[in-house]
């Protein structure tokens, strides 16, 4: 039994090592909304896979078992890379003052969902009931993709390279920007790249679009 934990540790560190390679290799050819939403479908995807042969297996169970835990392995580095990615969107997206309030729901709400599995695992603890359990599992993951890709079609991750004179009448932007707005003032890096969500169909505005 300790061989095995150090064998899922093992795993988990070379799966993670694996998403912090291949995530900003993805970043760098189609960007970071596109890379964690190709992410987040790989790791729903596999996790489907997996939750189909391990519930409608018809003969060598062994087989269909070794199977199940290789998609769940290979979804690993769509959970971590995702994880990466939507990091990145909260720190480059999500004005400064505003992260605290998103990262503590975030935490809340994470909080919650793994109150309520282990609700689950009590109230269906037999083994019969793990597929319903998995199920259950599979279906919030694939939830999530489906809100990204709803996310992602409404909200579009741009930047921009602007000197705080151009938007000189945005408090709020001024306000974001402090050390900018001193460096600039003293005469150092009088440009920088702004990240902000734009909503889709409507005209840029940076200054607007991330209060």
């Amino acid at each position: 039994q300790e061989s095995r934990g150090l064998g899922d540790v093992y795993k988990r560190q070379l799966f993670g090592v694996l998403s912090t390679i291949l995530f900003p290799w993805a970043v760098g050819k189609i960007g970071i909304s596109a890379a964690s939403m190709i992410f987040i479908f790989w790791e729903g995807a596999c996790l489907a896979v997996g939750g189909v042969l391990i519930h409608f297996y018809t003969f060598t169970r062994v087989l269909f078992r070794v199977l199940f835990l290789v998609v769940i392995v290979l979804s690993r580095p769509g959970l971590y890379g995702f994880g990466i990615g939507e990091v990145q969107l909260c720190q480059l997206g999500v004005a400064e003052n505003k992260r605290g309030i998103i990262g503590s729901v975030e935490t809340s709400l994470t909080s919650l969902a793994t109150l309520l599995t282990y609700i689950a695992g009590i109230v269906a603890r037999k083994p019969e009931n793990f597929k319903w359990l998995m199920w259950g599992s599979i279906a919030c993951v694939n939830t999530g993709v489906l809100l990204f890709a709803l996310w992602n079609m409404i909200w579009s991750f741009q930047t921009k390279m602007h000197s705080h004179h151009s938007i000189h009448n945005e408090r709020h932007h001024i306000q974001l920007h402090t050390k900018e707005l001193e460096d600039e003032l003293n005469g150092i890096n009088s440009m920088h790249t702004h990240p902000y969500f734009r909503r889709r169909g409507k005209q840029s505005n940076p200054a607007r679009d991330i209060n």
